[in-house]
């Protein structure tokens, strides 16, 4: 009965290239027949093949990634990219290279991972996507700082042609910082609590459970509004939201909807004690007259 022939053994070879079995016994056992460089490419070949794709398919490894066998398949890989620019590999070799997803770029294959986990980040109703600078997908791809390296090099005027139009396509925001900053800051007042006419009225000093200042942002956001210096899709964003743009009318309001929630007495009148004060801190007692706000001025005559 005919043994079987002798395992490959390439792990210790130079990234493939050239490697032999390796025999063991004393020099007196006939050596085995010595492998060939294509034996050995082969079989880093098939180890290479066997690694788990990405989404499109692309095989691409580390530059240190080796098997638990020993077999440095992050510098064969390169290799293998090192020989084909300079005309050294087989038509054969690169067909069957191609065929299960080798990656020749590897910085064209970064590029092209980081725009796919973009596509994925959902996209507002104007087809933008906001991904905040510290995101990362759940599969551990920090999206948010591959981001900003596109928009730094496209303020460097070093952004390709191709992948410029491509991200714009896909709904970048260059201007990440202002958008992104007014964009948080609207769904914490769209989350702040509406009266029964859909206004929010929120306190000056009133900070979300997160820790955004929410009341001072409203305050800046009215000063902007008053001079003239708000841009009109941001009023028109704030108003839709409810916003009180005097602060004067806002507190006057604030203060009777919670002089309303205070119980009646018998005959019909609420007696807030001066000091009272409200669970969340809210001095009711301390409030003047809740005297609604002047009217506004009569029309001219006709």
């Amino acid at each position: 009965m005919s043994s079987a022939p002798p395992a490959l053994d390439c792990a210790a070879s130079d990234a493939g290239l050239t490697a032999s079995p390796r025999g063991r016994g004393d020099e007196s056992t006939a050596s085995p027949p010595a492998f060939s460089r294509t034996d050995c490419w082969e079989e880093w070949y098939r180890r290479f093949a066997s690694l788990p794709a990405d989404r499109q398919g692309r095989r691409t490894v580390s530059a240190t990634f080796k098997t638990k066998e020993g077999y440095s398949l992050g510098g064969w890989q390169n290799t293998q990219r090192g020989r084909y620019k300079k005309g050294m590999l087989t038509a054969q070799q690169i067909a069957k290279l191609e065929s299960v997803g080798f990656v020749w770029d590897a910085l064209q294959a970064g590029w092209e991972e980081g725009f796919t986990q973009f596509l994925t980040f959902p996209a507002e109703a104007d087809g933008s996507r906001n991904v905040p600078r510290s995101h990362t997908t759940p599969d551990g791809f920090r999206l948010g700082i591959w981001l900003d390296r596109q928009r730094r090099t496209y303020r460097d005027g070093q952004l390709d042609p191709v992948r410029l139009s491509r991200l714009e396509a896909a709904g970048i925001v260059w201007d990440a910082h202002g958008t992104l900053a007014w964009a948080e800051a609207m769904d914490r007042l769209r989350a702040y609590p509406a009266d029964a006419s859909g206004k929010r009225l929120v306190p000056q000093d009133h900070v979300t459970d997160d820790g955004y200042p929410l009341g001072r942002w409203l305050s800046y956001q009215r000063q902007l509004h008053n001079s003239g210096a708000m841009d009109a899709a941001h009023a028109a964003d704030l108003d839709s939201a409810g916003m009180v743009w005097e602060p004067q009318e806002g507190a006057w309001i604030e203060a009777l909807r919670r002089f309303e929630a205070w119980p009646r007495d018998a005959d019909g009148l609420r007696h807030v004690p001066t000091r009272y004060i409200l669970p969340d801190g809210y001095r009711l007692g301390r409030q003047p007259a809740p005297n609604p706000p002047p009217p506004p001025p009569p029309p001219p005559p006709p």
